[in-house]
C-alpha cells in the first residue's frame, strides 16, 4: 500500500511535490525561481506573489477584489457569511429541481456538508479548482449544486 506524502515543491523534478494540483513552473511556490523565468498565471490571491504579471500582487490586485480573503469590514459591519464557513449542499443533474429548498423549514440532514467557497472540476473528472485556489469545495461543472446556510441578520 503506497502513501503519498507531500514536500515542498521542486522547480524542476516534472512532480507536483507539494499536492496541490500544480506541477514545477505552473506551482506559484516556483514563480521566483530563476530556472521557471517570468510564468503568468491567474492571480493566487493569498500567496504574495503577482502570479498575473499586472504589477499587482494579492490584495493589492483587482483580479482579487472578491476574494473573501481580500475583503475588509468596515466599522459597524459584520461577515455574516465567513470565508470558509460549513453549507449544506446537494450535487444533482442539471436541471434537477428541488422545491422548497430555499425555506427555512426544509429537511436538508441528508445533504453533503462543506465549507465555501465552492468551484468545480470538469465531466472528465480533472480537477479545475487548483485554477481557482480559493475553491475550498468542488463538484462536478456537469451538473447542479443547491446550497443552503442558516444564519441570523439581527433586526
Amino acid at each position: 500500500m503506497s502513501q503519498i506524502i507531500c514536500v515542498p515543491e521542486v522547480c524542476s523534478d516534472g512532480l507536483d511535490n507539494d499536492c496541490d494540483g500544480f506541477v514545477d513552473c505552473a506551482d506559484p511556490d516556483c514563480s521566483a525561481n530563476p530556472a521557471c523565468g517570468l510564468v503568468c498565471m491567474p492571480e493566487f490571491c493569498n500567496d504574495g506573489v503577482d502570479n498575473d504579471c499586472d504589477g499587482l500582487s494579492d490584495c493589492a490586485d483587482p483580479d482579487c477584489s472578491a476574494n473573501p480573503a481580500c475583503c475588509v469590514v468596515g466599522a459597524g459591519k459584520e461577515i455574516v457569511l465567513p470565508y470558509g464557513s460549513n453549507w449544506r449542499y446537494l450535487v444533482a443533474p442539471l436541471g434537477t429541481q428541488i422545491l422548497g429548498f430555499e425555506n427555512p423549514g426544509f429537511d436538508d440532514s441528508s445533504w453533503n456538508e462543506g465549507p465555501a467557497p465552492f468551484g468545480s472540476y470538469s465531466c472528465d473528472g480533472i480537477q479545475m479548482c487548483p485554477f481557482d485556489p480559493s475553491s475550498l469545495t468542488c463538484w462536478p461543472s456537469n451538473s447542479s449544486i443547491f446550497l443552503r446556510k442558516f444564519f441570523f441578520v439581527p433586526s
